[in-house]
C-alpha cells in the first residue's frame, strides 16, 4: 500500500469517543454468546443506545431485505464462523418484524435453483424463514439490473433486483480475517449484490487489493444499506476455520465503514493495513475516524480483544502497463461466453428463466438461444443448468485469436 494512503489514514481511529448528537454514531454492547437467552438481552441493549433508533429508520409496511452473510460449500453451517450467527439473524428479524416491516432474508446463490431438496449445510436457514414466515430470497433468481457505479472502470454494476427494489437493506455481517482485504466486515458483506460471476470478474480485474478495495466500497455506496449490524461475538481463527475466538462484542449503526472501524480498533488492529477502510478514507475523508462519529454504549470501556494477530494482506507483484492491459482484455472484450450444447440440452428452460437480463430464449423443441449482445456473463445459466449443457467457449475475435495462437477454444 502506498504512503500515500498511509498518511491520510495514520490518525484512522484515533480521536474522541464522545457521543456526537449531529454526526453517526457507533453502537456497542457486550454480547457474550450466541445463546439467544443472553443474545436477545445484548441486543435489545444496542437497540436503546443506536443512533438513529430502528424505530425511526423502518416504519410500518416498508419493504426490508435483511441481507446476512451466507456461504456456499462445507463451511456453510454457523459453527464455522464463516456466516452470520442464525441466533443474530433472529434477532434483527424479530426487531424488524415488530416494526410492522414485510421483512425478507437475502441470499446471493442459486445453486439448488433446479433441486427440489435443500443442501444439509444450508437447511438452517431455510428453518429460520419458515418459522417466522418469512420469505427466502435468492439474488439470481429475483433478477438483477445494470447500475451505474461511481468509478471510472468498471462503469457499472450487475446488482440483484432483489436489494434494489426494496425500501430499506438492513445488513447483518460477520467480521472475520481475510488474506486479499485484511478483514470482511459491514462494507464487504455488501459485495454480494453483485450477482454471479461478476465478484469473481472484479477480484481478476482488481488484483491489487487497493483497488478491489475501492470497487467494494463503491458497491456498498450505491447499494446504500439503512442499518448494519456487525457481529463480533466470536471471531474465527485466522489459521483454522473451525477455530473461534471469544471477543464479545455487537455493534450496530448506519455508516457500515464506520463498524468496521470500530471493529478494527476494538481488535487491536492497525486500520492503515485494512484496504477497505483505506478506500472508504480516501472517498470520504474522515468517515472512519472517531472523531468525527460517535461511540455509544461502551464508550470507556472497549477493550482491545486482539485474540490474534492481524492477518497480513498479499500483494501480488506490481504489473507493467502491457501485463495489465492484456489482463483486462482477457477480462472483457476477448472473455469466454456461455454457449450451449444443443446435444446435451434437455430443453428444460432453466437457463432462460434464470437469466437475470433475459438473453436467453427458449424456442419450444429447439435449443435455446443465447444473445451475447445482451448477456452480462453472470453465468448463472451454467450453474442452473441440471445437464451441464452450457460451458464457456471463445467466439468471435477472441476464437480466432486463440486459434491462431493454438490454444483451447473451451475454458471448461
Amino acid at each position: 500500500m502506498s504512503s500515500g494512503y498511509q498518511d491520510r489514514v495514520v490518525s484512522l481511529l484515533e480521536g474522541s469517543s464522545k457521543q456526537q448528537k449531529t454526526r453517526p454514531t457507533v453502537a456497542v454492547t457486550h454480547s457474550p454468546s450466541h445463546d439467544l437467552r443472553t443474545l436477545r438481552p445484548a441486543f435489545h441493549r444496542l437497540l436503546e443506545v443506536m443512533q438513529p433508533p430502528m424505530t425511526k429508520v423502518i416504519k410500518r409496511g416498508d419493504r426490508v431485505l435483511l441481507k446476512p452473510f451466507l456461504h456456499h460449500g462445507r463451511h456453510s453451517y454457523p459453527d464455522s464462523r464463516l456466516v452470520s450467527h442464525p441466533a443474530l439473524i433472529q434477532v434483527v428479524m424479530e426487531a424488524l418484524l415488530d416494526c410492522g416491516a414485510q421483512v425478507m432474508l437475502g441470499d446471493e446463490g442459486s445453486r439448488s435453483f433446479a433441486s427440489h431438496t435443500v443442501p444439509t449445510s444450508r437447511e438452517w436457514v431455510h428453518d429460520l424463514a419458515r418459522r417466522h414466515d418469512i420469505a427466502l430470497v435468492s439474488f439470481a433468481k429475483s433478477g438483477a439490473r445494470y447500475v451505474r457505479s461511481g468509478l471510472r472502470f468498471p462503469r457499472r454494476y450487475l446488482l440483484a433486483r432483489a436489494i434494489l427494489d426494496v425500501d430499506h437493506v438492513v445488513n447483518c455481517a460477520n467480521f472475520q480475517p481475510h488474506y486479499v482485504l485484511g478483514m470482511s466486515g459491514a462494507v464487504k458483506n455488501i459485495f454480494n449484490a453483485v450477482v454471479g460471476a461478476g465478484q469473481s470478474r472484479l477480484q481478476q480485474l482488481f488484483p491489487q487489493s487497493m483497488d478491489l478495495a475501492k470497487a467494494i466500497v463503491d458497491v456498498c455506496d450505491v447499494v446504500r444499506p439503512s442499518l448494519s449490524f456487525l457481529d463480533l461475538t466470536s471471531v474465527r481463527s485466522s489459521r483454522e476455520v473451525d477455530e473461534a475466538h471469544p471477543v464479545g462484542l455487537l455493534l450496530a449503526g448506519a455508516e457500515p465503514s464506520a463498524l468496521d472501524a470500530v471493529a478494527v480498533r476494538a481488535m487491536g488492529w492497525d486500520a492503515t493495513r485494512i484496504p477497505t477502510l483505506c478506500a472508504a478514507e480516501c472517498r470520504r475523508p474522515g468517515s472512519t475516524k472517531l472523531s468525527n462519529f460517535g461511540v455509544v454504549g461502551l464508550v470507556e470501556q472497549l477493550p482491545d480483544a486482539r485474540c490474534f494477530d492481524q492477518v497480513p494482506v498479499k500483494h501480488p507483484a506490481t504489473e507493467k502497463f502491457y501485463q495489465r492491459a492484456t489482463r483486462r482484455l482477457n477480462h472483457t472484450i476477448l472473455r469466454p461466453r456461455p454457449v450451449i450444447n444443443p446435444i446435451t440440452c434437455t430443453r428444460c428452460g432453466d437457463c432462460a428463466r434464470i437469466c437475470p437480463v433475459n438473453a436467453i430464449k427458449s424456442h419450444g423443441d429447439s435449443p435455446p438461444t443465447i444473445a451475447h449482445a445482451d448477456c452480462a456473463d453472470c453465468h448463472l445459466c451454467l450453474e442452473a443448468c441440471p445437464t451441464g449443457a452450457i460451458n464457456t467457449q471463445f467466439i468471435g475475435v477472441s476464437w480466432a485469436l486463440r486459434r491462431l495462437t493454438g490454444r483451447s477454444l473451451i475454458t471448461n
